[in-house]
């Protein structure tokens, strides 16, 4: 492992414009391409074997066998897809996958309003797990401790962004069970998962794991870092010394739950603000770059309600067509009530650690 190290780090910039050269010449398998805005809203597209998207979602399904979860069990997730039109005000707000026995919700309809009837539907369908994005999740059991109308799954579990330690609280006092992270990537280039003490593991069947200072060098136990993560699974792209953009704390030791594994205290680097409707929803638009590959940076601010400011740095031969496609998009993901601005901009304000900061808002939720 430590032969890793001659290598230099893969910067997201050099895996997008040297997309080609990155590609396994040997490699005969079966491929596609994946698109990602990740947490940045920068688009990305990368090349997947079909077998590494296969080991990603063994290793999600491992996940959940953690917490007694198996398939066809019934599932309720909160995730990230458009289901319903976001100018829709009647329900249902969710769509039954029968063949996975999953009830997906629609995170675009969330607010004080239709909040009792999600609760209902959650009840009514009786998921024996919750999974979704956190802040999301969070917003529905704000509303089920409010009311005190509470369901009890075997499990929940969380991904897409950091989970925090008052929202793990909040859906532990809603839900009554255990409460699980699971950090991964669309590029499938890591798994850490979460056990029921807490501890973040680092799969090493599917990647290697670094967490680094600003200098390269490996962080002490309790320091964050910079996440650099090699794929050992995507024989078709293999990203080696990837550079992510997130960040963690090394934990030191063993984790009591037997799971003999590296560990993380802790992730940080996934949080994001919201879009905040007149009506009182929770949007985060985090799908509209991903195929938007004339767009180098995207940012929202919200500095009122039923408006927003949409920062974009532009790529050589960004035009109208590509404005047109960005404004169609934001009114699926956003609706028709909400002013939609666009200014084409230089370069985007980086956070202290260097990240730029996908959501912007300066509302009071």
């Amino acid at each position: 492992l430590e032969d890793l190290r001659s290598i230099p780090p893969l910067e997201r910039d050099v895996l997008r414009t040297q997309n080609i050269n990155l590609h396994s010449q040997s490699f005969t398998g079966t491929t596609f391409i994946h698109h990602t805005s990740g947490t940045t809203g920068t688009a990305l597209q990368f090349t997947l074997s079909a077998e590494a998207n296969q080991r990603h979602y063994a290793c999600v399904w491992y996940h959940y066998g953690w917490a007694g979860i198996k398939r066809n069990d019934p599932i309720a997730t909160f995730g990230a897809h458009p289901l319903v039109h976001p100018d829709s005000i009647k329900p249902p707000f969710w769509l039954h996958d029968r063949h996975e026995n999953d009830l997906f919700f629609s995170l675009q309809h969330i607010s004080p309003q239709t909040a009792p009837l999600y609760i209902q539907a959650l009840i009514d369908f009786k998921p024996m797990m919750v999974r979704g994005i956190p802040s999301f999740l969070n917003l529905i059991a704000q509303h089920m401790l409010e009311t005190g109308k509470t369901y009890q799954p075997k499990a929940v579990f969380t991904y897409s962004e950091t989970l925090l330690d008052r929202q793990r609280k909040t859906l532990e006092q809603a839900f009554n069970c255990s409460v699980y992270n699971f950090y991964s990537n669309g590029e499938r280039t890591g798994h850490i998962l979460q056990c029921e003490l807490g501890n973040l593991h680092v799969i090493t069947e599917t990647c290697v794991v670094e967490v680094l200072r600003p200098d390269g060098e490996p962080v002490s136990e309790g320091e964050v870092g910079e996440l650099v993560i090699t794929n050992l699974i995507n024989k078709a792209m293999p990203l080696i010394r990837y550079r992510i953009g997130d960040t963690g704390v090394m934990a030191g030791g063993s984790c009591a739950c037997g799971r003999e594994t590296p560990i993380l205290k802790s992730l940080t680097g996934r949080i994001n603000d919201f879009i905040i409707t007149n009506d009182g929803r929770h949007l985060r638009p985090i799908g509209v770059f991903a195929n938007t590959p004339n767009v180098k940076e995207a940012q929202f601010i919200q500095d009122k309600l039923g408006s927003v400011i949409v920062k974009i740095v532009p790529r050589q031969g960004f035009g109208i067509i590509d404005e047109r496609h960005i404004m169609d998009e934001l009114k699926w993901e956003l609706g028709n009530e909400i002013n939609i601005q666009i200014d084409i901009v230089d370069s985007i304000m980086r956070t202290k650690g260097g990240k730029t900061q996908h959501i912007i808002s300066r509302i009071s939720a």
